[in-house]
């Protein structure tokens, strides 16, 4: 397991650098201080986990997360912060995170988390999941007045790509099922956000699922 980390906070990074890389299924530990850093990382190692702070000095943590899923749209990005509030942890899941870790968790529930997220699960609490339950209906009373109409301005592949999103599936899969290229789906998501008015491929599955 390849992670990265990005923090501005120095000693932080080394403290969680020396836990992570005592467990033998972590293999690489990176740090970066800023969002750029980390950008530039990201295709040099190929990490599986990134956590991203929330504070940090060239951004917040949401706008990494964006940045990063704007790249690299299948990375398993979570956001790490001293704020354990539900508004927080709601607004990184909003923007594409697969979860929010406090950072004063204990370490082994942290490991647990990072374990969890490295095979599939989304590091996030039951109270957490509730709220996202909540969210998630309300979201749908909001857009589904107005959502069929949203839905005719996409392309006939573009709402095919739109469909298979509601699997879960990454690009690659879309990809592979379609018969394109892995970079014209990057392109159809990229056009499929931006013309449903959606933040993430989170907000655009959760969509998806509401209609079908």
């Amino acid at each position: 397991m390849k992670i990265l980390i990005v923090d501005h906070q120095a000693l932080f990074r080394e403290g969680l650098t020396g836990l992570l890389e005592n467990q033998p299924e972590v293999t690489l530990v990176q740090q970066a201080g800023t969002i750029a850093q980390g950008l530039c990382l990201i295709p040099e190692i190929n990490p599986d986990i990134i956590l991203v702070d929330l504070d940090l000095p060239d951004g917040n943590g949401l706008e990494a997360v964006q940045k990063i899923l704007e790249c690299w749209p299948d990375a398993n990005v979570a956001i790490l912060s001293i704020h354990n509030s539900e508004e927080y942890a709601l607004s990184a899941i909003r923007y594409g995170a697969i979860g929010f870790i406090p950072k004063d968790m204990p370490k082994e529930h942290f490991l647990a988390t990072i374990r969890g997220i490295h095979h599939g699960e989304a590091a996030i609490t039951r109270k957490m999941t509730r709220r996202l339950i909540q969210e998630y209906n309300r979201m749908s009373r909001i857009q589904a007045p107005n959502f069929d109409g949203k839905l005719k301005t996409l392309t006939f592949r573009e709402y095919e790509v739109f469909e298979l999103l509601s699997t879960g599936f990454s690009n690659r899969e879309i990809a592979a099922r379609l018969h394109i290229a892995e970079n014209t789906v990057k392109s159809h998501v990229h056009n499929i956000l931006e013309k449903l008015n959606l933040r993430s491929r989170s907000e655009a599955r959760a969509l998806a699922m509401h209609i079908r």
